[in-house]
């Protein structure tokens, strides 16, 4: 006989409701003690879990110990793929609220395995440490307003460009401005070291977000505005985010203006051309 779809729906809230329960059996059948102990429960409680699991079919008692049935393995699977996906999509809603309108879009799935380093952890500066680390180990780097992401690691930048980091940067005029502002010495090292290609970005939409490309991996940087801080560093070595950075930067860079001398007169000559 059909089921209602209100019966459906009260199954599926009393899954949700006990996806703690299919976590521990999956892991194979347990004694009511041990079910208590897992889950830190009473044994009233953990009575009423197995009792309803059992009503809907999930969960059968054999010499003493409680054990998934055929059905409740297949649930307690797909419980687990569900809450995986979630997490996933609330970790990642940030850069993907960012980056939603950027062509080409996003694949979230591309990023499920995905390191996010954020502030939230307390260390404000954790997103920069991340993000320098994973400079600081590559050998090529491509990047969209990276100067963003980290404008007081320019010693870390200038050192690894001065060593052969094969770079190339897109980055707005007045963000390469700053820079040339506030170190001229630097910017001329790493201009006459051949190891540096910059771009000015053009176009008329820019990016929300810093990209970078590196050897291995892929990163995205989130930026707070109001405070001026990257607050969040993803990155993930997942093939499918590198074809999707990829297509990204390379849209951008082709949109963009050449700087040839990483000086402030080179910078009025190439927007000059503009």
């Amino acid at each position: 006989m059909k089921r209602s779809f209100e019966a459906e729906t009260d199954d599926l809230v009393q899954v949700l409701r006990h996806r703690h329960v299919f976590a521990e059996l999956r892991e194979g059948a347990l004694e009511r003690r041990e079910l208590e102990d897992r889950l830190d429960v009473s044994r009233a409680t953990s009575h009423r879990y197995v009792r309803t699991l059992a009503d809907l079919g999930f969960v059968e008692k054999t010499d003493g110990r409680f054990a998934l049935t055929d059905l409740g393995t297949d649930v307690a699977g797909t419980v687990a793929t569900f809450e995986a996906e979630v997490g996933t999509r609330l970790r990642l809603a940030p850069m993907v609220d960012a980056v939603r309108g950027v062509n080409p879009p996003v694949d979230v799935t591309a990023f499920e395995d995905a390191t996010v380093t954020t502030v939230d952890g307390g260390d404000p500066f954790a997103p920069l440490t991340r993000f320098v680390g994973l400079v600081q180990g590559t050998e090529t780097l491509r990047g969209i307003n990276t100067c963003r992401i980290a404008p007081t690691y320019m010693e870390e930048f200038q050192g690894r460009i001065l060593e052969g980091m094969q770079t190339e940067l897109v980055d707005g005029p007045r963000i390469l401005e700053d820079i040339m502002e506030r170190y001229p010495e630097k910017c001329v090292q790493v201009c006459v070291s051949g190891n540096l290609t910059l771009w000015i970005r053009g176009g008329s939409d820019p990016l929300p977000v810093g990209l970078v490309v590196f050897d291995d991996r892929v990163g995205v940087g989130l930026f707070d505005r109001t405070k001026g801080v990257l607050e969040a560093f993803i990155d993930t070595a997942d093939p499918r985010a590198r074809e999707w950075a990829t297509a990204v930067y390379d849209r951008y860079q082709s949109e963009s203006i050449h700087l040839e001398d990483f000086t402030k007169k080179g910078l009025r000559e190439a927007m000059a051309a503009c």
